[in-house]
C-alpha cells in the first residue's frame, strides 16, 4: 500500500477510511479516540454526519466533509490520526495472512479475519497502476478503503 494523490481526500483513501469508519477502527487502534476528540467540533460534527450517512447519500455529505476539511487540511490532530490509520493497515497487510482475495468494481479486496474482536478486517486496493498500456502488477495499489464486517 502506499499513500498517493487520494491521501487528502474524503472519498478515498486514508481519510476517507478515517471518516467513514473511525468508530470500527477504534476497537483495534485504543489511541485513535483522543486523536478523534482532539478535532475541531465543526469538523468532528460533518465527520460524524458522514461516518452516519447511508451509502446512497454518502457523495453528497462527501461535498460537505471536503469543504470542512480544506479549513483543517493542517489540523495536527487530522494528520496524526490518519497517519495511525495507515500504520494499522500496514501492519496488517504485511504481518497478517489474508483469508481470501478477490476482485470488484473498485479493485483487489483482501478479508484479514481478526480473532480478538470477532470481525474481519476488509480492505479495498485501486486498480493497478498502467505502464507502456499494460498493468504493472508490481506498482503499489492506492488504498480506496478499509472496513470491519
Amino acid at each position: 500500500m502506499t499513500r498517493s494523490s487520494n491521501e487528502n481526500n474524503a472519498a478515498r483513501g486514508y481519510l476517507h477510511i478515517l471518516f467513514r469508519h473511525y468508530k470500527q477502527f477504534q476497537q483495534v487502534i485504543p489511541t485513535l479516540g483522543s486523536h478523534i476528540a482532539a478535532l475541531p467540533q465543526d469538523l468532528l460534527s460533518v465527520i460524524d454526519v458522514y461516518a452516519g450517512t447511508d451509502k446512497k447519500y454518502k457523495n453528497v455529505n462527501c461535498v460537505e466533509l471536503s469543504r470542512a476539511l480544506n479549513k483543517y487540511k493542517n489540523n495536527k490532530a487530522l494528520y496524526k490520526a490518519e497517519k495511525m490509520i495507515e500504520a494499522y493497515l500496514n501492519t496488517m497487510v504485511s504481518s497478517s495472512p489474508r483469508k481470501t482475495v478477490g476482485l470488484d468494481n473498485d479493485g483487489l479486496m483482501m478479508f484479514y479475519p481478526l480473532k480478538g474482536i470477532g470481525k474481519t478486517l476488509k480492505i479495498i486496493a485501486g486498480r493497478p497502476h498502467f505502464t507502456c498500456n499494460r498493468v504493472d502488477q508490481n506498482r503499489p495499489r492506492p488504498v480506496v478503503t478499509a472496513y470491519f464486517s
